[in-house]
């Protein structure tokens, strides 16, 4: 997931945090590393090298921008088909349900990096047994760019001017740009629909499918399907010189689609989460960067979380309905590291505070490097309600079990009860390593 970030033109990655500052890409590889506690656990060489890739030049302008609880004795054998499961009961009031081997809750974010569909629910039920609290699609083929699939679309709507590009390159997908728009001359852009989105189709035909499988018993039968969709502000955020007036345009139109979802799969078995990265990585810029950001009022965390109330409230609270937060990785890696979980707890605190419905699961990430307090400690402050699940993106493939235990232990000084998750999600991971990630969920979760 990537964001707009205004005053860097670079190629890819463009900014690091030093002790509060942005640097530019030509900073980073002298760099030193932020101030960590005394004692807490240096990053190896490996996963340093995985946060800061090389120096590229400057030129192109860039958009930076479940497996539920095993708490009782396993199944004794598989019931039909390959899975194992035991039934968890009502997910609306149950966020936990016993799965072969597993002791936390696991959720896979979104996209998975594997050819099709058809791929991603086989691997999903072959590693985890069947138990997902809910099961994306891997949001595969074109899907795979996040957010890009649908603004190069939208850029080439009559009532829009394309004005800039931003281009990122992929070690797995390769380069990619995204466009940057104004309203054409004589446009309102109030009066402009930017739907309907893809979002309905494609989890239609994948609906479909997953279906199927559930049937045969690949999946429980209380396993939804998932629906990954971006912010209203995420759109609008290409539009950076409009974005108050378009916000509440795709507010409605998000709105819209997410309607018409709901009159192709039932409310009760559907699981809808937004993905929430720009307003993110903005609200951790405004914090800590001592770079001057010009007017970031449309960006505040507050309105961010006032727009993903809006369009929250609407949804029955038969849908499951979750959060990701996210620090965009267009490139593979975060656009920026947070300094610690303190803006996504101040975002969970706030959408959980302004939404009206039920909000069942939160997710925030942590990057490969962190298993110091420092980073854990805002979380002291998390203020959900019981029926929320917390999610943390702490499994990373570089370091493992090993890894994830490090990280689980700190974490758990902090906060009691969490699932795991990786810190994004896997569609911008190599293909090969697909399985093991599965595997690292299915194995952590039961640490």
């Amino acid at each position: 997931m990537w964001v707009y970030v205004r005053g860097f033109r670079c190629v890819g990655l463009s900014a690091a945090r030093d002790n509060g500052t942005f640097l530019a890409l030509s900073e980073i590889e002298t760099s030193a590393q932020p101030d960590m506690p005394e004692g807490a656990y240096q990053r190896p060489e490996a996963a340093l090298d995985r946060h800061q890739p090389a120096a590229r030049p400057w030129g192109r302008s860039v958009l930076p921008h479940l497996v539920p609880a095993a708490r009782g004795r396993p199944p004794t054998g598989p019931v039909e088909g390959r899975s194992r499961w035991r039934s968890c009961g009502d997910w609306v009031t149950k966020r936990s349900c016993t799965v072969t081997g597993q002791d936390r809750p696991v959720l896979l974010v979104g996209s998975v990096n594997l050819p099709t569909r058809d791929d991603v629910f086989e691997a999903a039920a072959e590693y985890l047994t069947g138990g997902l609290r809910s099961v994306p699609d891997g949001e595969t083929g074109n899907r795979g760019v996040w957010v890009s699939w649908e603004l190069n679309r939208i850029g080439k709507l009559p009532q829009v001017d394309v004005v800039d590009e931003m281009t990122f390159t992929s070690p797995v997908l390769g380069e990619f740009s995204n466009p940057v728009l104004v309203p054409a001359e004589g446009v309102d852009l109030a009066e402009v629909t930017f739907g309907p989105f893809n979002y309905v189709r494609e989890a239609v035909d994948s609906y479909d499918r997953f279906k199927e499988l559930r049937t045969a018993g690949r999946f429980s039968p209380e396993t939804r399907f998932q629906v990954s969709i971006p912010t209203p502000m995420m759109f609008a955020m290409v539009f950076p010189k409009h974005q108050a007036e378009v916000l509440g345009v795709f507010e409605r139109d998000l709105g819209v689609e997410v309607a018409a979802l709901l009159d192709e799969i039932p409310a009760d078995d559907l699981a809808v989460q937004w993905d929430v990265s720009g307003e993110v990585i903005m609200e951790e810029q405004v914090r800590y960067s001592e770079a001057a950001w010009g007017d970031t009022g449309n960006w505040s965390l507050e309105a961010a979380t006032a727009s993903i109330a809006r369009v929250s409230d609407p949804i029955p609270e038969a849908v499951l309905l979750g959060v990701h937060l996210c620090y965009g990785d267009p490139e593979g890696t975060h656009m920026i590291e947070p300094r610690d979980l303190a803006v996504p707890v101040d975002f969970a605190n706030n959408v959980a505070k302004l939404t009206t419905r039920r909000l069942d699961w939160v997710h925030m990430p942590v990057p490969i490097e962190r298993d110091d307090d420092a980073y854990f400690a805002p979380l002291t402050g998390l203020k959900l309600s019981p029926e929320t699940q917390l999610y943390l993106g702490l499994l990373h493939k570089e370091d493992g079990m090993a890894g994830a235990a490090r990280r689980i232990a700190i974490a758990a000084k902090h906060v009691t009860d969490f699932g795991l998750a990786t810190e994004c999600g896997m569609g911008r991971e190599p293909a090969e390593a697909i399985d093991g990630l599965l595997r690292l969920h299915r194995d952590a979760a039961a640490l």
